[in-house]
């Protein structure tokens, strides 16, 4: 997740939806660390992210791990983790219920699955 700020929680609007624009150019500008209306910026995600994935790696036995998080949240943390420039982030598609799979090498991550969403098609019995 990515705090928006003062925009949290607001009825998106014609102006909100133009600080949002312009803010997600800015990043693919490459200004990573302009936050929207006192929010967060990707830069402090990444560090927060950083945190959470080392204390899962020290904890788990696991080598296969299951992503679950919102939308920007998905690519800015894809980004990192595989090693590409943070202003980049909007080249990892994602979907509502878009599954990521990654599997740790020890050293590295690998993409198992990316943005799968063939579960959501299956019919429950």
């Amino acid at each position: 997740m990515i705090c928006w700020g003062s925009q949290e929680g607001v009825k998106f609007s014609e102006e909100s939806k133009n600080l949002y624009l312009q803010t997600v150019q800015a990043w693919r500008d490459g200004h990573t660390n302009r936050d929207v209306a006192g929010g967060e910026s990707p830069e402090d995600v990444v560090k927060r992210q950083k945190l959470a994935i080392n204390r899962i790696l020290k904890r788990s036995h696991e080598k296969l791990i299951l992503v679950c998080m919102h939308g920007r949240a998905i690519r800015i943390l894809m980004s990192w983790i595989l090693n590409y420039d943070l202003q980049m982030m909007d080249q990892f598609p994602h979907s509502n219920l878009g599954l990521y799979k990654l599997f740790w090498t020890g050293a590295s991550f690998q993409v198992l699955q990316l943005n799968d969403v063939s579960h959501l098609s299956e019919v429950q019995s």
